[in-house]
């Protein structure tokens, strides 16, 4: 039975970003639309043709590394066949400046997370930038997490965020507010069991942006920046029922006691 839940969270975690976040589709073999054959013409295409309002929206909410990371891996695996970068269009590869397809998409990617944010609201833009560094300041202490309940670690990753804001103040850029909430979304059981296996390897702490990031994939839920709140998107109600335990889930110090 754990095995069956882990392979199904595993899973569900691997597609989350096509079938929950992006639903673009790949053009057909078929289609005679010419191949994009610069950086700013893929991207171009992926932005008005591949990719939805929510999509964009996504793109807009996190930050460069996170969008080019999350898109390279399914998702952009689609647009290196589409746009033949393995073979077939050195002209695109050229243009992104290096010899690797996956590299290329990378810059495609980036160069997308640019084209979206030239297209939006520049006070939005501001506002996001401003949480961007404030999710980068907040360093959270985790040690422990391994053994609490969902809510129980939000609990404690609030009053972290809390004690830190005003301290915090001074480091950012003129214009930000040092405000910061976390809002959970998509009903989930915080009565269930997290995973955070490696909550005992260090005992420095690390971002917010790191944690809530690695913290969210291995439960269930996505990171998606809207100021003044950071969205947690839950797309199982509860990923762990049970607590995970065992040498996959269990820091290594706890399974010796």
């Amino acid at each position: 039975m754990a095995s069956q839940r882990v392979t199904r969270v595993a899973w569900a975690l691997l597609i989350l970003f096509i079938a929950g976040q992006c639903v673009a589709q790949e053009p057909s073999p078929e289609s005679d639309a010419p191949l994009p054959r610069s950086v700013d013409e893929a991207a171009v295409i992926l932005k008005t043709k591949w990719l939805s309002a929510e999509d964009l929206d996504w793109i807009l909410r996190n930050r460069k590394h996170v969008v080019a990371a999350e898109l390279h891996f399914p998702f952009g695996t689609g647009v290196r066949n589409a746009f033949k970068l393995w073979g077939g269009n050195p002209e695109l590869l050229a243009s992104c400046g290096v010899r690797h397809p996956e590299d290329c998409s990378w810059r495609i990617f980036e160069r997308l997370w640019e084209l979206v944010r030239a297209d939006a609201d520049p006070v939005l833009v501001r506002k996001l930038d401003c949480q961007f560094q404030l999710a980068e300041k907040i360093q959270i202490a985790y040690k422990g997490f391994y053994a609490l309940r969902m809510g129980e670690v939000l609990e404690r990753v609030r009053e972290q965020i809390d004690r830190q804001l005003a301290d915090k103040a001074s480091e950012l850029g003129p214009g930000c507010e040092p405000t910061l909430r976390l809002h959970p979304t998509g009903d989930p059981d915080l009565s269930c069991w997290v995973r955070a296996e490696f909550s005992e390897d260090g005992q420095d702490p690390i971002s917010l942006e790191r944690f809530s990031r690695w913290f969210g994939w291995r439960n269930g839920f996505r990171v998606q920046h809207s100021p003044p709140e950071i969205t947690l998107s839950f797309h199982e109600k509860c990923a762990w029922p049970e607590r995970p335990t065992g040498e996959d889930f269990e820091p290594p110090e706890v399974r010796r006691r």
